[in-house]
């Protein structure tokens, strides 16, 4: 009676105490929350919401006190938890550059939980970890890293690559973009054509433009023609007189070589690449001789001819103050001397021999011979220096060039069986112009010698390695040479089995530390190059004689046209029976310098000998060309980026080697400090590739690292060759933890300033109450603007180091319930957790773990209020932007809030880190 005279008849709902975290009230008995009040002595629970696990129990009951009837908790050991699990796994520090995939959401129970490297590192490796009911299991796997990633930006097609040197009517066509690693490559402008064989080209590395490289030639018009006109439209003697490319409907005349007389007239029209066959012809005739001989064919003799002399009349010299009983007479454009020899050998290189002859083969390789080795005849008679002797044809004298009759021959000398003869015809011109009468008898006396037959064999021989025939195949033909007549009869010397034979055999092999960098040997030339700088000159031959070499062959060794050299050969003397014997030559200058300059020395080798009681000589050559010696160029690929204080510092290089020659092969090696290791990478090419340097340490913010990388090459044949280049990695400022909003008191609707509080971490729950830390953060009301400051201390707030900013407004006036967080920081800090409070009332300083208010993630899942709503991430110019919507138990006018970011923290001010 006395309580309903006090106007006291039960408690209103909305007194109910606030259930514990993840709860809430429901209906039950007597009390339904959703009534206004609830009778005295009625008792109500609490109980979680719909996903979380339920441990003890939470109630209240309506009691009268103190003449009221009020709300008193009866049961208060209710917790809330939702199954699964939450942080991260394993209590052990992952490598650099590494984070757990699953960040700060909840996982569900089964749910696994892997590593990731950050952007621009790539993985190898992985851990693993699974959610149970008692937590993450340790982690599971192989291991993780995480390297750094070389970027291969593409190169600026704006202006793109250099212009200078740019041939006329060209123009670069890069595309849209050119990636690293590709090139770009011009084009002839509209209208235009490229007659060059090669084209202009750019390569782009590391995004930057090398510089270009290649030549071409633009015309205008349609294809030109890229060779002279067919010289079958042309008489013997005859030859165009134009140089190719022609332009397309452009001439091309004929003449005659000097030495002959032109009649007629033809011409030939380049029409869109292809010639027009002429309907004229020419004739070209001998045009005799319009001078009298030159000294050279006589000193002595004084000419008195009648010119022009006619082709193949006769010209009498007298005598200039001597009684020669037999006045020198010259010919005008002797023609040519034939000579037959009879050559003896196995049938299947007889065989050989014979289809050489008639495809051409043999004549072209003879007279290639002639021309690299004429200096050599000075050694068997000087007079041959005289003549310009070239092979003017070469037959089968005992066959036609009937194909059949060809066939039959080659046939008879495979079933003939052992030693095959066959009578060669050779046509040899001696000269044009005033040829002495007597070059036919000094070609007769020098073919007439051992030595020259020798020398036939061995070119025979090189023809053969020319061909590709292997070693043992020429040492296996035993072969003769005799001079003889048309039928095979022999006439004069010979040379090869049952004869005398001396051979020197250029064999000379590739010798790094000799400083040969390569060696070929062909029946024309032996070519060896060595590396610019050695000191000595080095070859070797292999001499090869018969047992009818007389006594002992004397060598000796001279580098032809020097005077500043000296040679030496080992052996110098080798008796006949030494066949097989490989001899090794040495060149040094007289100072003792080393040949550094780029030439090319020809090392002549003599052998003397006796054959038949008749002194014969033999010789061969090795041109040896010095090569420049190749250099290494080292760079910094690009501008390294800056690293934290104690991470490592790592810089890119490019190197270079320069000047190889192809088919020189070489070796790179990278040194660098005791505390940095290197990764070389061949990009594009051996010779032009890249090195990452990493270095670790202490490295203290603010204190530029310098990092230095020595190159060594080492070409074939040279050596070490080194380059060097150095950078400077900046050290910045960088940390890991939290940062809290503050809002700017001025831009806030609220007259309430920020206050600073105390709570524990932000998330922390349940068994991570036991290891969290105490925090203090900002606590703000309503809109306004703000800024994220660093946390820098525990146990106070701070507002000196600024990491982002945040703006809270209230999207449905501020009257309405909905709150709007926008949260934009450098996307350079790698945030890996955003929690954020709303409240209705002011929070107040506790170590109470789970304290209130609670720390909501940005991530969690909406759907309840209070929770984040329309979520949403992007990345513009380097600002990572975070929005999303809460709606509050109050109007957002009032609301208090809270914003709190875990992440690490780049290029800070130098204060931050003590500095």
């Amino acid at each position: 009676m006395a309580r309903s005279l006090l106007g006291t008849t039960g408690c209103a709902n909305n007194d109910l105490p606030a259930p514990p975290t993840n709860a809430q009230w429901v209906a039950s008995g007597n009390c339904d929350p959703a009534d206004q009040e609830s009778n005295s002595n009625t008792e109500c629970q609490a109980a979680c919401l719909p996903g979380y696990t339920a441990s003890g129990s939470f109630s209240a009951t309506c009691s009268f006190y103190e003449g009221n009837d009020v709300w008193a908790a009866t049961a208060t050991s209710l917790a809330c938890k939702r199954p699964g699990c939450t942080g991260v796994p394993g209590s052990s520090p992952l490598p650099d550059n590494a984070a757990w995939s699953c960040g700060s959401s909840i996982a569900a129970v089964g749910s696994t939980c892997t590593t990731q490297c950050a952007p621009g590192y790539r993985q190898a490796g992985s851990w693993e970890s699974t959610c149970t009911q008692q937590g993450w299991q340790a982690p599971t796997g192989t291991g993780v890293t995480c390297s750094l990633i070389v970027p291969d930006g593409p190169c600026s097609n704006s202006p793109g690559p250099s212009t200078d040197g740019m041939p006329a009517n060209t123009q670069w066509a890069c595309g849209q973009a050119t990636h690293s690693g590709t090139t770009c490559q011009a084009a002839c402008a509209p209208g235009y054509v490229n007659v060059a064989r090669t084209t202009r080209t750019a390569a782009c590395l590391d995004g930057l433009w090398e510089q270009p490289t290649g030549d071409m030639t633009c015309i205008l018009g349609t294809d030109p023609c890229r060779q002279p006109p067919p010289l079958l439209w042309l008489p013997a003697g005859g030859e165009w007189d134009c140089q190719a490319p022609v332009s397309h409907a452009a001439a091309c005349t004929a003449s005659c070589e000097p030495g002959y007389n032109r009649t007629g007239a033809i011409t030939a029209w380049c029409f869109n690449g292809n010639w027009v066959q002429p309907t004229t012809s020419i004739t070209c005739t001998p045009a005799g001789c319009p001078s009298n001989p030159k000294p050279q064919l006589d000193p002595d003799a004084l000419w008195s001819c009648q010119l022009p002399t006619a082709h193949g009349a006769a010209c009498t010299a007298g005598c200039n103050g001597t009684n020669a009983p037999d006045p020198t007479t010259a010919i005008c454009d002797f023609a040519s001397k034939i000579y037959y020899f009879n050559v003896q050998g196995l049938g299947h290189n007889m065989i050989s021999l014979i289809e050489d002859i008639h495809s051409g083969a043999a004549l072209t390789m003879a007279n290639n011979v002639l021309m690299q080795r004429q200096k050599d005849f000075a050694l068997y008679n000087p007079a041959l220096c005289v003549l310009n002797i070239s092979v003017q044809d070469a037959w089968i004298s005992q066959s036609t060039s009937n194909t059949q009759r060809r066939r039959a021959a080659s046939q008879r000398l495979v079933e003939h069986g052992g030693m095959d003869e066959v009578v060669v015809g050779v046509q040899v011109l001696l000269g044009q112009g005033f040829v002495a009468k007597t070059a036919e008898a000094v070609l007769d006396a020098a073919i007439n010698t051992p030595s020259a037959m020798s020398y036939l064999i061995t070119l025979g021989q090189a023809l053969a390695r020319d061909k590709l025939v292997s070693e043992f195949c020429i040492s296996q033909a035993s072969m003769s040479l005799a001079v003889s007549d048309s039928t095979g009869r022999p006439l004069g010397a010979s040379a090869g089995r049952d004869s005398c034979l001396v051979q020197l055999m250029p064999n000379t092999p590739a010798n790094s530390s000799a400083g040969i960098i390569s060696a070929q040997h062909s029946s024309s030339k032996s070519k060896v190059t060595v590396c610019g700088g050695v000191n000595t000159l080095y070859a070797t031959f292999k001499y090869i004689a018969t047992s009818s070499a007389e006594g002992n062959s004397i060598l000796a060794a001279r580098i032809t046209g020097s005077n500043t050299t000296a040679c030496s050969v080992t052996p110098a003397v080798l008796p006949g029976n030494a066949t097989g014997t490989v001899v090794t030559v040495t060149c040094q200058k007289d100072d003792g310098s080393a040949f550094t300059e780029a030439a090319t020395a020809e090392l002549l080798l003599t052998a003397n000998f006796t054959c038949s009681g008749a002194q014969s000589i033999t010789a061969s050559t090795t041109n040896i060309t010095t090569a420049p010696r190749p250099t290494i160029t080292v760079r910094l690929g690009r501008q390294p980026q800056p690293g934290c204080g104690g991470k490592p510092a790592v810089a890119v290089f490019r190197y270079k080697v320069n000047g190889m020659l192809i088919g020189q092969d070489f070796e790179v090696a990278a040194q660098v400090g005791p505390a940095c290791t290197t990764k070389v990478t061949y990009h594009p090419s051996k010779a032009n590739g890249i090195v990452i340097v990493t270095c670790s340490g202490a490295f203290v913010p603010g204190v530029p690292v310098p990092v230095e990388l020595n190159m060594t090459a080492s070409p074939e044949g040279c050596g070490n060759i080194q380059g060097s280049a150095k950078a400077n990695v900046s050290v910045l400022c960088c940390t890991t933890g939290s940062s809290y909003a503050k809002a700017d008191s001025s831009s806030s609707s609220s007259s309430s300033k920020p206050t600073c509080f105390q709570h524990s971490r932000p998330g922390a729950t349940g068994e991570q109450c036991a290891k969290a830390v105490t925090a203090s953060g900002y606590s703000n009301q309503g809109p306004g603007s703000g800024k994220l400051f660093l946390a820098q201390k525990s146990n106070s707030c701070s507002d000196a180091v600024e990491v982002g900013s945040v703006n809270v407004s209230c999207p449905d006036g501020a009257a309405a319930n909905k709150v709007h967080f926008k949260i934009a920081t450098p996307a350079a800090f790698r945030s890996s957790e955003r929690r954020y409070f709303v409240s209705c009332a002011a929070p107040t300083s506790s170590p109470t773990c789970p304290g209130s208010p609670r720390w909501v993630s940005v991530r969690a899942k909406s759907g309840q209020p209070g929770l984040p709503e329309g979520y949403n991430s992007t990345v513009i110019d380097g600002v990572s932007t975070v929005e999303f919507n809460v709606t509050a138990g109050c109007s957002c006018s009032s609301v208090y809030h809270g914003i709190v970011d875990f992440a690490s923290y780049r290029n800070l001010p130098l204060s931050a880190c003590g500095k």
